[in-house]
Protein backbone atom coordinates (compact mmCIF):
# COMPACT_ATOMS: atom_id res chain seq x y z
CA UNK A 1 0.00 0.00 0.00
CA UNK A 2 2.66 2.41 0.85
CA UNK A 3 4.29 2.21 -2.66
CA UNK A 4 0.65 2.89 -3.96
CA UNK A 5 0.70 5.87 -1.88
CA UNK A 6 3.85 6.69 -3.52
CA UNK A 7 2.37 6.44 -6.95
CA UNK A 8 5.76 3.80 -7.40
CA UNK A 9 3.75 2.09 -10.18
CA UNK A 10 6.48 -0.41 -10.79
CA UNK A 11 7.41 -1.64 -7.15
CA UNK A 12 3.34 -1.61 -6.23
CA UNK A 13 3.04 -3.92 -9.55
CA UNK A 14 5.82 -6.10 -8.22
CA UNK A 15 4.65 -6.30 -4.45
CA UNK A 16 1.18 -7.28 -5.77
CA UNK A 17 2.34 -9.73 -7.83
CA UNK A 18 4.24 -11.72 -5.13
CA UNK A 19 1.80 -11.05 -2.54
CA UNK A 20 -0.21 -13.10 -4.85
CA UNK A 21 1.92 -15.44 -5.72
CA UNK A 22 2.22 -15.86 -1.84
CA UNK A 23 -1.34 -16.13 -1.13
CA UNK A 24 -1.87 -18.82 -3.89
CA UNK A 25 0.33 -20.96 -2.03
CA UNK A 26 -2.14 -20.15 1.39
CA UNK A 27 -4.88 -22.94 2.23
CA UNK A 28 -6.95 -20.93 2.58
CA UNK A 29 -6.38 -17.87 0.59
CA UNK A 30 -6.03 -14.77 2.86
CA UNK A 31 -8.99 -12.74 1.69
CA UNK A 32 -7.37 -9.55 3.61
CA UNK A 33 -4.37 -9.74 1.21
CA UNK A 34 -6.70 -9.84 -1.81
CA UNK A 35 -8.07 -7.15 -0.30
CA UNK A 36 -5.07 -5.58 -0.23
CA UNK A 37 -4.01 -6.19 -3.74
CA UNK A 38 -6.88 -4.39 -4.91
CA UNK A 39 -6.46 -1.56 -2.48
CA UNK A 40 -2.93 -0.85 -4.05
CA UNK A 41 -4.15 -1.18 -7.61
CA UNK A 42 -7.26 1.36 -7.09
CA UNK A 43 -4.65 4.02 -5.86
CA UNK A 44 -2.33 3.23 -8.69
CA UNK A 45 -5.26 3.80 -10.87
CA UNK A 46 -6.67 6.44 -9.34
CA UNK A 47 -3.27 8.35 -9.86
CA UNK A 48 -2.72 7.45 -13.44
CA UNK A 49 -6.50 9.13 -13.69
CA UNK A 50 -7.89 5.59 -14.67
CA UNK A 51 -11.13 6.74 -13.04
CA UNK A 52 -13.17 4.03 -14.47
CA UNK A 53 -10.29 1.08 -12.99
CA UNK A 54 -10.45 2.61 -9.86
CA UNK A 55 -13.83 2.54 -9.69
CA UNK A 56 -13.64 -1.46 -10.90
CA UNK A 57 -11.21 -2.61 -8.82
CA UNK A 58 -12.88 -0.37 -5.58
CA UNK A 59 -15.96 -2.41 -6.21
CA UNK A 60 -13.94 -5.54 -5.82
CA UNK A 61 -12.13 -4.87 -2.90
CA UNK A 62 -15.54 -4.12 -1.27
CA UNK A 63 -17.05 -6.99 -2.41
CA UNK A 64 -14.16 -8.77 -0.79
CA UNK A 65 -14.25 -7.11 2.36
CA UNK A 66 -17.99 -7.83 2.57
CA UNK A 67 -17.26 -11.20 2.20
CA UNK A 68 -14.50 -11.66 4.58
CA UNK A 69 -16.99 -9.96 7.18
CA UNK A 70 -15.42 -6.67 7.50
CA UNK A 71 -18.10 -3.98 6.95
CA UNK A 72 -16.25 -1.14 7.40
CA UNK A 73 -14.11 -1.56 4.72
CA UNK A 74 -16.73 -2.65 2.17
CA UNK A 75 -18.66 0.61 3.17
CA UNK A 76 -15.18 2.79 2.19
CA UNK A 77 -14.40 0.98 -0.90
CA UNK A 78 -18.00 1.32 -2.23
CA UNK A 79 -18.06 4.84 -1.08
CA UNK A 80 -14.71 5.04 -3.43
CA UNK A 81 -16.36 3.05 -6.21
CA UNK A 82 -19.37 5.60 -6.10
CA UNK A 83 -16.46 8.20 -6.24
CA UNK A 84 -14.60 7.03 -9.16
CA UNK A 85 -17.43 6.35 -11.13
CA UNK A 86 -18.49 10.19 -10.79
CA UNK A 87 -15.30 11.29 -12.03
CA UNK A 88 -16.05 9.11 -15.20
CA UNK A 89 -19.55 10.67 -15.31
CA UNK A 90 -21.12 7.51 -14.00
CA UNK A 91 -23.40 9.35 -11.40
CA UNK A 92 -26.61 6.99 -12.21
CA UNK A 93 -24.02 3.90 -11.36
CA UNK A 94 -22.38 5.89 -8.63
CA UNK A 95 -25.92 6.33 -6.67
CA UNK A 96 -26.76 2.90 -5.54
CA UNK A 97 -23.19 2.21 -4.49
CA UNK A 98 -23.09 5.73 -2.64
CA UNK A 99 -26.57 4.28 -0.75
CA UNK A 100 -24.96 0.80 0.00
CA UNK A 101 -21.89 2.75 1.70
CA UNK A 102 -24.08 4.35 3.91
CA UNK A 103 -26.39 1.64 4.53
CA UNK A 104 -23.37 -0.70 6.02
CA UNK A 105 -21.67 2.38 7.60
CA UNK A 106 -25.15 2.84 9.41
CA UNK A 107 -25.17 -0.64 10.06
CA UNK A 108 -22.03 -0.98 12.14
CA UNK A 109 -22.85 2.24 13.97
CA UNK A 110 -19.45 4.53 12.35
CA UNK A 111 -19.50 7.95 12.69
CA UNK A 112 -16.82 8.79 10.03
CA UNK A 113 -18.10 6.32 8.08
CA UNK A 114 -21.79 7.64 7.81
CA UNK A 115 -20.38 11.05 6.89
CA UNK A 116 -18.13 10.08 4.49
CA UNK A 117 -21.00 8.29 2.85
CA UNK A 118 -23.83 10.92 3.39
CA UNK A 119 -20.93 13.06 1.79
CA UNK A 120 -20.83 10.65 -1.43
CA UNK A 121 -24.72 9.99 -1.78
CA UNK A 122 -24.95 14.13 -1.47
CA UNK A 123 -22.50 14.13 -4.34
CA UNK A 124 -24.09 11.33 -6.68
CA UNK A 125 -27.75 12.39 -6.51
CA UNK A 126 -26.93 15.98 -7.21
CA UNK A 127 -24.99 14.92 -10.28
CA UNK A 128 -28.35 12.85 -11.31
CA UNK A 129 -30.78 16.03 -10.77
CA UNK A 130 -32.39 16.15 -14.37
CA UNK A 131 -32.43 20.18 -13.68
CA UNK A 132 -28.63 20.66 -13.12
CA UNK A 133 -26.60 22.10 -15.54
CA UNK A 134 -23.83 19.46 -17.88
CA UNK A 135 -21.95 17.02 -15.60
CA UNK A 136 -20.25 19.09 -12.54
CA UNK A 137 -17.49 17.06 -12.43
CA UNK A 138 -16.30 17.30 -15.68
CA UNK A 139 -16.53 21.10 -15.81
CA UNK A 140 -14.49 21.15 -12.54
CA UNK A 141 -11.93 18.69 -13.74
CA UNK A 142 -11.66 20.60 -17.09
CA UNK A 143 -11.37 23.54 -15.02
CA UNK A 144 -9.26 22.97 -12.66
CA UNK A 145 -6.55 21.45 -15.20
CA UNK A 146 -7.00 24.66 -17.37
CA UNK A 147 -6.30 26.37 -13.93
CA UNK A 148 -3.58 24.70 -12.63
CA UNK A 149 -1.06 25.80 -15.32
CA UNK A 150 -2.78 29.75 -14.49
CA UNK A 151 -3.06 29.35 -10.73
CA UNK A 152 -1.19 32.04 -8.45
CA UNK A 153 1.33 30.11 -6.40
CA UNK A 154 0.86 31.77 -2.79
CA UNK A 155 -2.61 33.81 -2.64
CA UNK A 156 -4.43 33.08 0.15
CA UNK A 157 -7.54 35.05 1.01
CA UNK A 158 -9.10 36.34 4.23
CA UNK A 159 -9.93 33.56 6.99
CA UNK A 160 -12.64 31.36 5.77
CA UNK A 161 -13.44 33.28 2.10
CA UNK A 162 -11.49 31.01 -0.32
CA UNK A 163 -12.93 27.51 -1.17
CA UNK A 164 -10.20 24.50 -1.54
CA UNK A 165 -12.12 23.73 -4.37
CA UNK A 166 -10.71 26.84 -6.23
CA UNK A 167 -7.58 28.30 -7.65
CA UNK A 168 -7.03 31.73 -6.92
CA UNK A 169 -8.67 34.56 -5.66
CA UNK A 170 -12.43 35.17 -5.54
CA UNK A 171 -13.62 37.39 -8.53
CA UNK A 172 -14.37 40.09 -6.24
CA UNK A 173 -10.98 40.41 -5.30
CA UNK A 174 -8.91 43.23 -6.49
CA UNK A 175 -5.45 41.56 -5.24
CA UNK A 176 -2.34 41.00 -7.81
CA UNK A 177 -1.96 37.45 -9.28
CA UNK A 178 1.46 36.22 -8.59
CA UNK A 179 2.46 33.99 -11.49
CA UNK A 180 2.87 30.39 -11.61
CA UNK A 181 5.62 28.09 -11.16
CA UNK A 182 7.39 27.49 -14.42
CA UNK A 183 6.22 23.54 -13.78
CA UNK A 184 2.92 24.34 -13.62
CA UNK A 185 2.33 23.51 -10.32
CA UNK A 186 -0.01 24.75 -7.62
CA UNK A 187 1.07 25.16 -3.98
CA UNK A 188 -0.71 25.82 -1.05
CA UNK A 189 0.36 29.15 1.53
Amino acid sequence: MFTSNRADVTVTQELCRRAAEANQRRDPHDWRVEETICAARTNIAITAGAFADAARLAEQAATIARTGGDLADASLWLGLAAGNHLLINDAPRAVPLAREALVLARQIGDPALIATALLVVGAAVVETDPNRPAPTYARVSSSARRSAIKAPSTWSGPSGSHSSWTTGPPPSSSAAVPSAPSNGAVTAS
